[in-house]
């Protein structure tokens, strides 16, 4: 089983981060509330793994996920295309 932390650096500064973000945690990346998260989870637009019942998203998904955003997005304003 691979490691659920990743090393963002070499060496004795490197920062670890975690894999699987709680929704908390996933929430306060993308700069949105919890609420909205769920939102953008159920619609499918960001996928997440359920562990011992609760929702976790992959780091990996919040990045790929914010690549699709429309250019200029700012969390909690609608951006005009």
């Amino acid at each position: 089983m691979g490691s659920l932390i990743r090393s963002s650096g070499a060496g004795k500064g490197s920062i670890m981060e975690p894999l699987l973000l709680s929704t908390g945690q996933a929430a306060r990346r993308l700069g949105i509330g919890k609420t909205k998260l769920l939102s953008i989870v159920r619609s499918g637009r960001l996928p997440c793994v359920m562990l011992d019942g609760r929702i976790r998203v992959a780091a990996e998904a919040i990045e790929a996920f914010t690549a699709t955003l429309p250019k200029g997005y700012v969390p909690g304003k609608q951006v005009r295309q």
